[in-house]
This record gives structure tokens, sequence and C-alpha cells, in this order.
């Protein structure tokens, strides 16, 4: 089902989009909503959106900008895994990626900083 949000910034290729909070879809406080690839993105109001990394079978990645973070050290890449707990063998899969991902230690490795826990599970998606 598509979001109804009124679309607030539009980057040149419509691949990412900044929403606005509507009373059929609100924007909790202190979060930023963004579609990207379709996928609808909700993140703490410290993190911008820069742009859209890519999208495969098992999710969507955008890159952001931590504004908290010291600089030179406040780009990061966030990974939303949809419908990872659906069936079990999605939500295997998650896992063993956090897992893998969490040992890896290699400059040329990604290397997970933190998980983004949802709100609530009512709301979780």
């Amino acid at each position: 089902m598509q979001d109804q949000c009124v679309p607030n910034a539009v980057n040149q290729s419509d691949k990412l989009v900044e929403l606005e909070s509507t009373p059929e879809e609100p924007i909790p406080a202190g979060k930023r909503a963004y579609r990207v690839f379709g996928s609808r993105f909700e993140l703490p109001a410290h993190f911008e959106a820069k742009e859209p990394v890519g999208s495969g079978a098992y999710g969507v990645v955008l890159a952001v900008k931590d504004t908290l973070a010291e600089e030179g050290n406040n780009i990061f890449a966030i990974k939303k895994v949809e419908k990872a707990f659906e069936h079990k063998v999605f939500a295997l899969r998650t896992l063993r990626e956090l897992k893998i991902m969490r040992l890896l230690d290699h400059d040329n490795i990604l290397s997970i900083q933190s998980i983004l826990m949802p709100d609530s599970m009512e709301t979780f998606d």
C-alpha cells in the first residue's frame, strides 16, 4: 500500500523523497520520513538523507549524514530490511547477515555501528 504523504523535497531522479506528515500518515515527533525506492524510512531527525545506495531482494540501503557525529566520520549507510519476520526463512537470513557483519573487521567492509529499533510492534513494518 502506498503512503499518502506529500512530497517535501525531491532529488533529480525521484528515488529519494522527503515526506511531510499528514493525518493519514503521521510522522512521529523527532523523526524524518523518506521514501526510497518505494520503501518508507522513518529515521531520527539527526540523520539527513543524502542519496539512495541501492535496493535488492532483501532491502533498501540509504546513505545518511549524522549531524550529531564529528565531521569526517559522519556518513553512514542505513539498510531497511523489508518483511524481516514475515517468514522464518527471512528472519534467519536477517539474523545470519547481522551475525556475519558483527564479526567482520576489514577496511573495505562496512561494519554495524548500531541497530535502529521500531518505536512499537504495532507500527513496525
